[in-house]
Parts: C-alpha cells; sequence; structure tokens
C-alpha cells in the first residue's frame, strides 16, 4: 500500500485537432483572405522528476505559480506575442485560397499526485503540475501577398483564448482532491477527475472558439474584432479565465 507523500502520475496521451477558416470581410480592400487555424491539445504521461528539473516558470504574475514552463526552441513557442516570423511551416499547394494556418495546442505534461492521511480517509491531490500552452511554429504558415496585420491580430486572439484555457484548467486541476479509506481508490478518482476536467476543458475552448469567429466574422467584423480583444484580455487576467457562463 502506498504511504503518505507524492507519487508520480501521468493521463496518457490524448489529442484534440479542429480547423477555422477566417474569411475577410468585403468591407476591406484587396483579394479574399482566407486562414485555417488547427488548434490541437494533448496530454501526455511523463515522470514528475522531469517536470522539476525544468523549473518554476516566471516572469509574470498569471505564471508564479506554475511549476513549469518549456524553452522557446526551433520548433515550439510558449505563449507571446506572435509574428508572421513565427510562422515557418511551407504552405502545401492543396490548401487553395488559404493564406495562413497557426498551430496552438494545451499540454498537460506531468503533474505529481500528493498523498496524505486524515484519520481513516485518504486525501489525493495533484501538485506540480506541468501545464502550458504552445504554438507549433512548423506547422503553422502564411502566403506573405495576402497575410495581414488584420489576420495576424486574429491568429493572435486565437492563441490568447488557447492560453486563457490553459490557466483556467490549471486552476482548476490545483483545487481537487479525492478522499477514500483506500488511498489506490483515491488516487484513481483523482486521475479520473483530472481527466474529466480536461475533457470539459477542451469543450469549452472549441465552444469559444466558434464563438470568436461567428461574432467577428473570422476577423472581418473590426467593432467585434475590437471588442472581442477587449474580452479576451479580461479571460487572461482571470484565474478561471475560460468560463463561458455570463
Amino acid at each position: 500500500m502506498e504511504g503518505p507523500g507524492s507519487t508520480s502520475a501521468g493521463l496518457g496521451r490524448s489529442s484534440f485537432m479542429r480547423t477555422h477558416r477566417f474569411l475577410r470581410g468585403s468591407d476591406l480592400s484587396g483579394p479574399v483572405l482566407v486562414i485555417l487555424v488547427t488548434l490541437v491539445s494533448s496530454v501526455c504521461a511523463a515522470q514528475a522528476a522531469g517536470a522539476a528539473a525544468e523549473g518554476k516558470a516566471g516572469g509574470s504574475a498569471e505564471r508564479e505559480n506554475r511549476p513549469c514552463q518549456f524553452r522557446e526552441n526551433d520548433v515550439l513557442a510558449p505563449y507571446r506575442k506572435i509574428s508572421w516570423e513565427d510562422y515557418k511551416g511551407k504552405r502545401p499547394r492543396s490548401m487553395g485560397p488559404a493564406a495562413a494556418r497557426i498551430q496552438a495546442g494545451i499540454e498537460l505534461k506531468s503533474f505529481e499526485v500528493e498523498t496524505k492521511k486524515e484519520g481513516d480517509v485518504w486525501v489525493v491531490r495533484a501538485k506540480d503540475i506541468c501545464l502550458y500552452s504552445f504554438l507549433d511554429k512548423f506547422k503553422s504558415f502564411y502566403q506573405a501577398d495576402v497575410a495581414t496585420s488584420i489576420a495576424l491580430a486574429h491568429g493572435q486572439g486565437h492563441f490568447d483564448l488557447t492560453e486563457a484555457f490553459t490557466r483556467r484548467l490549471y486552476w482548476t486541476l490545483v483545487g481537487l482532491e479525492a478522499r477514500n479509506s483506500e488511498v489506490g481508490l483515491a488516487s484513481a478518482e483523482l486521475r479520473s477527475r483530472i481527466s474529466a476536467e480536461y475533457q470539459k476543458a477542451l469543450r469549452e475552448w472549441q465552444a469559444m472558439e466558434d464563438l470568436y469567429d461567428k461574432e467577428t466574422g473570422h476577423g472581418g467584423y473590426a467593432l467585434a474584432q475590437r471588442k472581442w480583444k477587449k474580452k479576451i484580455r479580461g479571460l487572461l487576467a482571470t484565474k478561471h479565465a475560460g468560463s463561458t457562463g455570463g
């Protein structure tokens, strides 16, 4: 039987993929612009020691409590303001009129399961949660002659929403616990709850992305885009950033 302390845990691998089309409104000059955006999220098992080795994130208040944040490399970029230079992929001819694609995602790399006995009951919580959003540079691409600042800003909005839901999920997982007289059952229940919250976050993320595109006309409605920029800024400032309520 497991005793008090911490054990590493993971959920296995899962993926979520979808494509957005952004049409530039007819009130804008120039050719019609279509942007394909693929949002990807995955959960992968990893040793908690690996998360600790990455060190604690720093540099901004909203990340100060996160135990990990990967360093930018040639392939992946952590959440930040992006530019067309981050779109390093080769645009396939099969994309037709598509001007660009941005591929962003959420990864829950690892977490530890902390166990503590209170009387006859085992209390199990997740800690040292390694969770972050990212941009895959080589799966993101653009066509220079039709890619505009309007398109770039709309794509940034999608990346911002990805980060907002990453923060929401992090704080949700931090607050989870399971109780049982058997530590193994408590640990299994916690992992089940983490998986359920992850799937819930994906559904809400998808719904918000759809609403963003619908209300902004895929970035073509300037007034709506400005309203969403303000809304997303607010989502990023709150712990439960991705709530679709109210």
